[in-house]
């Protein structure tokens, strides 16, 4: 399986192409509605495609034997052969949790002009994204601050020495930066009503994020393609290629 084809508009991809062509790998990037077929396709972790494009996409085989895709109920309602979800692979969810903490840090100084330091900052939720932009934060000085549901997480928050808040204190402790990583709406708008008119909420998480009112936060969602394609298509890459290996040497018995 030597031919692959991406089909994503997103940035990270083109760094995907160059490493599977230096890998020795026919690799080349694509629409919908202009793909002429390849072994293999790689569909965006976003899940960019509508059910029209995905059906256009798969109307004919075209020599598929494997697709990666970051939603694969979507995909299997229109591709019956073998579809692997990297969105799900433990290796990936931990690059790409990383890389979204380091852009996040990186974005929060593009649209401050500002040190991070001194700041006082509050991180919804404390799974992966959570942990490692709290140690990102704190590293550069911040004053941080976490609400998790878990009792769980509060301590292990608590061991790495930040603070615990209730997610009511958006709404009277003047945080200068919140960022949300719960994809789920846990914030009414009666709190971010009252936040600090100089805070800047920064939304991490995919639809429908954390808060109510949407206008309150910028919109970061994939922000590792956007920040950092580069090493955010290295992860894809990484993924990708390790299963692709696995095929090729009979270790996976799927095909």
């Amino acid at each position: 399986m030597k031919r692959i084809c991406i089909i994503s508009n997103d940035k990270r991809y083109i760094s995907t192409r160059e490493l599977f062509l230096k890998s020795g790998y026919e690799c080349e990037i694509s629409t919908a509605s202009s793909f002429c077929g390849a072994d293999v396709v790689i569909l965006s972790v976003k899940d960019e495609l509508s059910d029209g494009e995905l059906a256009e996409l798969f109307s004919e085989q075209n020599g598929v034997k494997a697709v990666f895709c970051g939603n694969e109920e979507r995909v299997k309602r229109f591709f019956d052969g073998f579809i692997y979800d990297y969105s799900k692979d433990k290796s990936f969810i931990m690059q790409n949790a990383y890389l979204t903490a380091e852009a996040s840090r990186i974005l929060t100084a593009q649209l401050t002009k500002e040190t991070l330091h001194g700041k006082r900052a509050l991180v919804l939720g404390y799974g992966r994204i959570g942990k490692f932009l709290c140690r990102e934060l704190k590293n550069c000085g911040a004053d941080v601050y976490v609400w998790a549901r878990r009792k769980e997480s509060i301590s292990e928050a608590e061991l790495c020495i930040i603070k615990f808040a209730e997610k009511e204190s958006i709404a009277s402790d003047n945080y200068d930066l919140i960022y949300n990583t719960v994809p789920e709406i846990i914030i009414p708008k009666n709190l971010t009503d009252r936040a600090g008119k100089g805070t800047l909420a920064i939304e991490l998480a995919s639809s429908p994020g954390g808060f109510e009112d949407t206008s309150f936060a910028t919109n970061a969602s994939g922000l590792p393609g956007k920040i950092l394609p580069v090493s955010a298509g290295k992860a894809v890459f990484d993924t990708v290629f390790g299963v692709l290996s696995d095929m090729t040497s009979g270790k996976d018995k799927t095909l």
